[in-house]
């Protein structure tokens, strides 16, 4: 999201909520976060205590222990700022700096892919979905497998990069996809890529903030179920 935005042109603060809270839990994970946002382009980090469940002494010193992360643009004390440029004038030296990001950014698609599948060891239909449509989509696959349909579902957690081998690989078992979106279909472009033309796409949205029930998406799954067994 840090990144679409950046590319927009906009300012994007990255709001952090619950942020000492989730660094007494998983000090990992939370960090983790922080350094993915700034990657990606973020202006500013705000670490909140949203609940004020955190005592003054416990904040100040997570946020010590934030501030002597390596990764922060601005100088700290006992070692060197880290400076973000893009302008270099020498012939030559800009292209390897861009060359440099190319590498840096497949190393970004090669490591930080998530996803999540489900029943997707024998499926012949992998439902494609993400955000709360998966918890829908997650149901939808349930209730198929009780009417004997094959169904799995891969829901991409991050969206950039996308899973594209993990779907790419499905595609040797599974007859057909079927994406799921509150939208008309943003995401639907990128699974078509992932599958290389390998098995047909199928595509389900609803505009305008409508939310479709399990009932709607398996009947139009059905649908096209049935068109497959007659061809």
């Amino acid at each position: 999201s840090v990144n679409f935005f950046k590319k927009k042109g906009k300012e994007v603060i990255f709001d952090a909520e619950h942020f000492f809270d989730g660094h007494k839990d998983n000090p990992q994970y939370v960090l983790k976060t922080l350094k993915v946002a700034q990657a990606a382009g973020a202006d500013c980090l705000v670490l909140c205590d949203t609940n004020g469940g955190s005592m003054p002494h416990e904040i100040e010193k997570i946020i010590k222990e934030v501030k002597k992360k390596d990764w922060i643009i601005g100088g700290d004390k006992g070692r060197k700022p880290n400076i973000i440029r893009s302008l270099f004038l020498e012939e030559g030296v800009l292209e390897e700096h861009n060359k440099k990001l190319q590498e840096k950014y497949a190393r970004i698609r090669r490591l930080e892919v998530k996803y999540e599948s489900m029943q997707t060891d024998d499926a012949e239909l992998l439902l494609v979905s993400y955000g709360s449509m998966a918890r829908l989509a997650s149901e939808v696959v349930t209730r198929l497998r009780k009417k004997g349909i094959k169904a799995g579902l891969l829901r991409p957690i991050t969206l950039w990069p996308f899973p594209y081998g993990p779907i790419r690989k499905l595609t040797d078992r599974v007859r057909f996809f079927f994406v799921v979106e509150m939208s008309e279909g943003q995401m639907l472009e990128d699974v078509k890529l992932a599958v290389e033309g390998a098995v047909p796409v199928y595509f389900y949205g609803r505009l305008g903030g409508g939310v479709p029930t399990p009932l709607e998406v398996m009947e139009r799954i059905e649908e096209k179920v049935g068109d497959e067994d007659r061809r």
